[in-house]
């Protein structure tokens, strides 16, 4: 077994594994769905391309990085193999990439998994990536390395190997298989990092909101016109804003929310007023509204800070009749309502 082979192997994995460990939870790079395409996926196109005995037998030439001297079964076909296998896995890793990105883009109903769902999605990519260029493109460039020799062989002296290697790669592709099927048939998930709960999403993180829920400061309902109006067709947003204010700090932020409640609806009015309604009736535009509205309050707060937003009335009016006769009516209900 070539020495510099296994000191170079160790050199690559070494800080590759210290940044991964250092930079957060290991766990997180642990995708059995991921590692089932990029395998499975360049060992189909393999057999695909060169057929099942063609195939297995280059494929036993990724051992030269473990062997000295220059073993029967390092071939010009291996050569070609290997190289095509290296393309196969970037491949691989890509498509899955794209796949993955395609389910998320046709489910946001959730944005708070947004984050976690797109980092899965580029584990294809890291795995295809490393099988080809720490895996496949050492052993090609040792068998550049003997062409010579192996051209100056004799070619009855080339005996083709056994189906051991095939059998071999099947076995853990299927074992891949069962895996990511256990997984998706027991609900057994990577856990995302629990560090950043879902700030303003208020249905998310159950643990986090039954023990740390703050004291609610609920603004006066909001009638605002939208950005998307039309002549002869009016779209406005009847709105109540519910605050909810830093856990252990309810007494003084809420004062401070008393004497500049009306600079904080002007505040909200005219960033609403900046919306437009097709996007307010989607669960991202909500989402990120009220990311926006804590963005644009928490500076102005000098005693604490808030944690969520939650809006208890919102509803988009589309009228062509004048919204001034709607809006006075809104508003007496209100005052009249206990």
């Amino acid at each position: 077994m070539p020495f510099f082979s296994i000191i170079g192997l160790m050199l690559i994995c070494l800080p590759i594994g210290v940044i991964i460990s250092v930079g957060g939870d290991p766990i997180l790079f642990v995708h059995f769905p991921s590692l089932l395409i990029v395998v499975a996926g360049s060992l189909f196109l393999g057999i695909a391309s060169f057929g099942w005995l063609r195939f297995t037998d280059g494929i036993r030439a990724l051992g030269i990085l473990f062997v000295t001297g220059i073993p029967e079964w390092a071939t010009l076909d291996a050569i070609v193999v290997i190289r095509t296998l290296k393309w196969h896995l970037f491949a691989a890793g890509f498509l899955g990439s794209i796949i993955g990105t395609i389910r998320m883009l046709a489910n946001m109903s959730d944005p708070s998994v947004l984050g976690h769902t797109m980092a899965l999605n580029l584990l294809p990519i890291v795995y295809g990536s490393f099988l080809a260029l720490f895996v496949c493109q050492p052993a090609l460039n040792r068998l550049l390395a003997m062409v010579p020799q192996i051209q100056n062989r004799e070619v009855s002296e080339v005996k083709r190997g056994s189906n051991k290697v095939g059998v071999a790669l099947l076995f853990l592709t299927l074992l891949l298989l069962s895996a990511t099927v256990f997984m998706n048939w027991s609900g057994f998930t990577i856990p995302s990092k629990p560090d950043e709960p879902s700030s303003t999403t208020g249905e998310s993180d159950k643990k986090d909101s039954n023990i740390l829920v703050g004291e609610m400061f609920r603004l006066k309902p909001m009638v605002v016109n939208l950005m998307d109006a039309t002549e002869g067709r009016e779209i406005y947003l009847h709105v109540v804003v519910s605050l909810e204010v830093e856990y252990g700090k309810h007494k003084n932020v809420r004062d401070e929310l008393e004497r500049r409640q009306d600079q904080i609806r002007d505040l909200i009015g005219s960033l609403l007023s900046a919306q437009s309604g097709s996007v307010l009736r989607t669960p991202e535009g909500k989402f990120r509204l009220r990311e926006e509205i804590l963005q644009r309050i928490n500076p102005l707060l000098v005693n604490g800070s808030l944690q969520r937003v939650f809006f208890p009335e919102f509803v988009i009016h589309t009228t062509s009749k004048p919204i001034d006769d709607r809006i006075s009516s809104m508003q007496s209900n209100h005052e009249a309502s206990p």
